[in-house]
């Protein structure tokens, strides 16, 4: 329990060091909020629900694709795995810390949002929506973090080529999605390709529609196994 309390303190700790991390994790997402929501909402105040969950979504999908697997790949390539597998602790608990550490900035970054909209629109949200929102969030972390370890592993000795595939990955998500309108009453056939990726279904359990469990286990489970793959491939090589 030590190990894992210390490993969220520390990720914790790197996090706030690091500026870069801190303004598009903690204050760019409500700035985006307030303009999306200022422009749009004069003419239907429901916009403002609506944006708050799809910048949520997107602090989610970022958080998850750029950060877990960047850190891990880190960790591989300057030997702290290495390391690490020497030493007394379960690795399995110490990973677990670094993905709780995402949740808490997430949970964080979403509780400022909140605030945004109560402050600007006297918005409050019900307690189901938070318990959708903090089920979504743990969901979206596991399967965007994974899904970013596989582009980080593929090619564990390249340093940088994965982050552009990763941003092509992202922005398909967030532009195909139902981030900042409902994509449906636009383009049916993007609709439809959006509702086999990861996100869209993570936004239905925000907002309470209907999603295919399939899609989101699928999603769960398969980057998860892959990684798997990956990573017993490299330490069998290394």
């Amino acid at each position: 329990m030590n190990i894992f309390i210390n490993t969220l303190y520390i990720q914790l700790l790197n996090f706030i060091r690091i500026k870069q991390a801190v303004f598009w994790s903690i204050v760019f997402p409500p700035f985006l909020f307030v303009v999306f929501s200022s422009l749009f909402s004069v003419n239907d105040p429901s916009y403002v629900s609506f944006i708050l969950i799809g910048i949520i979504g997107m602090i989610i999908t970022s958080d998850g694709l750029f950060s877990v697997g960047s850190i891990i790949k880190q960790y591989y390539n300057n030997g702290t795995i290495r390391i690490l597998r020497k030493m007394p602790i379960n690795i399995v608990v110490y990973f677990s810390g670094i993905l709780l550490s995402r949740l808490v900035v997430v949970w964080f970054s979403v509780s400022i949002i909140y605030l945004c909209a109560f402050l600007l629109y006297g918005y409050l949200p019900t307690s189901s929506q938070l318990f959708r929102v903090f089920l979504a969030s743990f969901i979206g972390i596991w399967t965007f973090s994974f899904i970013g370890l596989c582009f980080n592993f593929i090619n564990i000795k390249l340093l940088s080529n994965e982050k552009s595939a990763i941003n092509m990955i992202y922005f398909l998500l967030i532009f195909t999605s139902n981030a900042f309108y409902p994509v449906d009453m636009l383009n049916s056939k993007i609709s439809t390709f959006a509702n086999y990726l990861p996100l869209n279904p993570i936004y239905a359990i925000m907002r309470s529609e209907s999603f295919s469990v399939i899609i989101i286990l699928l999603w769960g489970i398969i980057p998860t196994i892959l990684f798997y793959i990956f990573y017993k491939r490299l330490t069998i090589t290394r």
